[in-house]
């Protein structure tokens, strides 16, 4: 006899009951496993200056990926940053024309508590043309005017009225537009860089091309459409940015642009902008599916040198110093002394980097570049500054370390 005749049987329903169980139970132990792999998310160290930082990603959709860098900076940190289009939708800031207007510059007034950001490739409409912003500048609370430099990316119009507004939709300038304006100083180059734009996005995404208008294409209902699966596609990458201070993105398997910030504000507002914007542009290349860069290959080109090829002043609160290995541009802003962002880009053919530097508007002198830099965004060891440690607030009318106040 068997040692199992003993046993009670077991009714064919109640069989099937276990069974429905034990699939049920494996199904969705295999579901959050298979959920704990789509979280783990290939990481490389990056170490700039006294802070560590770590590169995750990619996280990809298709021909596009972005990377996310996650750290803890230590100065302005803490500030709340007020962006463009916030400001200007609630009146805390103003953007005129000159009275004497001049394509290569408008007047910003921050009225707010907080201190304005503005980046390189943010368009603004109305005035005499519309433009966009050739570098990044700060601008300290309840400070105005200050003359900040701009270009043109509507080269048959110079009437209407002085005022500006924020351009409709999240889009940057594309790169070879905004990266073109910063390094050559040239409007020529820049018109150029729009007709060809205009022309090719005429071609991929069907916009219209009736005049000189940067906007016109950037702004169509057909870009819209086009690059809204790309921002699904990548939500993933959206919930992690909560303790990001920068990203990464690549296009075809090639790194297009790195940015990191010393303030998590500034990442999380600028996050959205340069997603939509390199969403067109991975639309734009036809393709479908690429390889992704690793994320080490995101840290190794932030720690990249280069040589110093100049350093632009707006006034004696903003720097921008600009470097390049000959096959990248790395550059490198500052405001009162403090390191406020890092850029990388490549750097594309044809395109050149003037070697004379942009100075104040205003006719100040240009400050020097301080040579003891609060610095979490360079490779090697950061020097300390000068000033007290840890009085990193942005006051109006107070100087920093190497810089005066700014004019009201």
């Amino acid at each position: 006899m068997s040692k199992f005749s003993d046993m009670p049987k077991v009714a064919p329903c109640a069989q099937f009951a276990l069974v429905a169980i034990f699939l049920a139970v494996f199904c969705l132990s295999t579901s959050h496993a298979q959920a704990a792999n789509r979280h783990r998310i290939p990481q490389a160290p990056l170490n700039l200056g006294t802070t560590q930082y770590v590169v995750r990603g990619p996280y990809s959709h298709k021909n596009m990926s972005v990377y996310l860098i996650h750290g803890k900076a230590k100065r302005l940190a803490n500030e709340n940053f007020l962006t463009l289009d916030i400001g200007l939708a609630t009146g805390r800031v103003l953007i005129r024309e000159h009275r004497s207007a001049s394509v290569g510059s408008v007047l910003v007034y921050n009225g707010s508590n907080r201190p304005l950001y503005l980046q390189e490739g943010e368009r603004i409409s109305g005035g005499r043309q519309d433009r966009i912003f050739v570098m990044p500048v700060v601008i300290a609370p309840r400070t105005g005017p200050v003359i900040v430099p701009c270009m043109c990316i509507e080269r048959s119009r110079w009437s209407g009225r002085h005022a500006f507004r924020s351009a409709r939709g999240q889009l940057l300038a594309p790169r070879r537009v905004r990266m073109t304006a910063n390094l050559s100083i040239d409007q020529n180059s820049v018109w150029s860089q729009v007709t060809s734009t205009k022309a090719d996005y005429a071609k991929r995404f069907r916009t219209l091309n009736s005049n000189s208008n940067l906007n016109e294409a950037l702004e169509s209902r057909a870009v819209a459409n086009a690059i809204l699966p790309y921002i699904n596609g990548l939500n993933d990458a959206k919930r992690e940015i909560a303790t990001a201070l920068g990203m990464g993105v690549a296009i075809d398997g090639k790194i297009e642009e790195i940015n990191m910030w010393t303030n998590g504000t500034l990442m999380k507002q600028m996050y959205p902008k340069l997603v939509a914007t390199y969403a067109m542009e991975a639309v734009a290349t036809g393709k479908h599916k690429a390889d992704s860069p690793a994320a080490a290959d995101i840290a190794s080109m932030l720690g990249q040198l280069g040589k110093r090829k100049r350093v632009d002043a707006i006034n004696q609160d903003n720097q921008v110093e600009i470097r390049s290995t000959g096959k990248s541009v790395i550059s490198r802003t500052y405001f009162r002394g403090y390191a406020i962002r890092l850029q990388w880009v490549p750097l594309d053919k044809g395109m050149k980097i003037s070697e004379r530097a942009r100075t104040p508007l205003d006719g100040s002198k240009a400050p020097a570049f301080p040579k003891n830099l609060n610095d979490e965004l360079s490779p090697g060891p950061a020097v300390q500054s000068q000033s007290q440690e840890g009085n990193y607030d942005i006051k109006p009318m107070s100087a920093g370390p190497g810089s005066s106040s700014p004019s009201r």
